[in-house]
């Protein structure tokens, strides 16, 4: 415990920018054989939602040896929006390994978070993030499908090629990404990325969709991967049905025999288009070791936030005229949720039969990572008088998913 005791810890935002893209160079270069020093600088940090207070880095007789990032996301839960800390770029330098600073660091950044108003965190990783307080919220998933199963008719709107690493364009068509997909939980407000994580990262082409009129109407950005098999979605927005039409063009341009939609959400218009052409469409891992976690940094703001979303749900069930207190509690903190003719509110503690009682847990059947009664029975969420007809109404599953936004 030397060296984490040793350990200065502080904002991101106190250090040279250059200093800190040059750390994440050298400590993700060892076994990554990418340059993401350089992919900070010209996107993954600058001209993003980074945030430099509450991204945290730790030093050693003053040299940079640890990093947290966190990138600031609007995240959907249902038609609701919570403050979500995107983790990213977690390394510690290859000399410092296994020495604790990464736990010190990562401490810091989760009360920087609370302190920081944010209702949860999540990020892209592997189960070494369960040490940090995450817990597994849903998997990294793609959609793999043969180009010869798209369809063949020719699309009715014009095709104009962008440049998407150009300030602007981006942040231009994200009312597409965003229209398309609203009420998807998991997904999140762009943009965040307003250049993307840089053409030495992904490399995609842009496209934009022009109708008759001549006026923008949606957007692809993917690219073939280098042995050109595979034409690869990033993410896309506007008519389904024409996005489907110009990938399929794409592809068979690219002479790609099958094309890859990453993260993309299932209940989005464009997996529902994909579903209803190929009925027998199932996602895949997108990496075997890779899943997306969650941590619920503040129960109370979040419950606050989604209520007017926990309001329609109780609307459209048969639970819609029940009154009462529901009690949600975890080790360290708890909130009510009153319900009232169809209103719900957050208020102060108070005593009641109806009790929904767990650990991190709980954050899975806030984002309806999974149908409800699944997990409280995988979990061991207790739950107390009408909770668990309510829990199946208030939070079910969400399908979420959370496509190439900063994490």
């Amino acid at each position: 415990m030397q060296y984490a005791d040793s350990l200065h810890i502080a904002p991101a935002g106190e250090c040279d920018p250059e200093v800190l893209y040059d750390f994440i160079g050298e400590a993700w270069k060892t076994h990554s054989g990418i340059d993401l020093g350089e992919s900070c600088r010209q996107g993954r940090i600058a001209h993003s939602t980074y945030d430099w207070t509450v991204s945290q880095v730790g030093k050693l007789n003053g040299k940079m040896v640890t990093h947290v990032g966190v990138w600031e996301l609007h995240m959907r839960i249902g038609y609701s929006f919570v403050r979500a800390g995107g983790v990213n770029l977690v390394c510690t330098h290859p000399k410092r390994r296994e020495k604790g600073l990464m736990r010190k660091t990562f401490s810091a950044t989760l009360d920087a978070l609370y302190d920081c108003g944010y209702d949860v965190s999540v990020l892209l990783g592997s189960e070494m993030y369960a040490k940090f307080g995450y817990i597994p919220a849903w998997p990294a998933t793609e959609y793999v499908v043969r180009t010869a199963k798209l369809p063949s008719t020719e699309p009715d709107v014009g095709v104009q090629p962008f440049d998407p690493y150009v300030l602007g364009n981006r942040e231009a068509l994200a009312p597409f990404y965003n229209r398309d997909h609203r009420g998807i939980t998991g997904t999140v407000q762009r943009p965040t990325l307003l250049l993307g994580q840089a053409p030495n990262i992904s490399g995609d082409e842009g496209w934009v969709l022009v109708d008759a009129a001549g006026n923008r109407s949606g957007y692809i950005l993917g690219c073939p991967n280098p042995g050109r098999s595979v034409y690869s979605i990033s993410h896309a927005g506007g008519d389904p049905e024409q996005v489907l039409r110009v990938v399929a063009t794409l592809a068979r341009r690219n002479q790609c025999e099958r094309v890859r939609f990453c993260r993309l959400p299932y209940k989005s218009p464009l997996c529902r288009r994909l579903r209803r052409t190929i009925p027998t469409l199932s996602s895949q891992p997108e990496k075997r070791d890779e899943n997306w976690w969650v941590q619920l940094i503040n129960l109370r703001t979040t419950l606050e936030k989604i209520a007017p979303e926990l309001e329609r749900r109780l609307e459209k069930s048969h639970l819609h005229d029940w009154t009462g207190d529901v009690l949600i509690k975890m080790p360290d903190r708890r909130a009510v949720l009153s319900v009232t003719s169809g209103r719900v509110a957050v208020v102060e503690t108070k005593q009641t039969e109806h009790t929904v009682e767990g650990g991190q847990e709980i954050a899975q059947l806030i984002l309806g990572c999974k149908d409800p009664r699944e997990t409280v029975e995988e979990t061991g969420i207790g739950l107390g008088g009408d909770a668990e007809e309510l829990v199946e109404v208030l939070f079910p599953w969400q399908h979420p998913m959370m496509g190439d936004e900063a994490v």
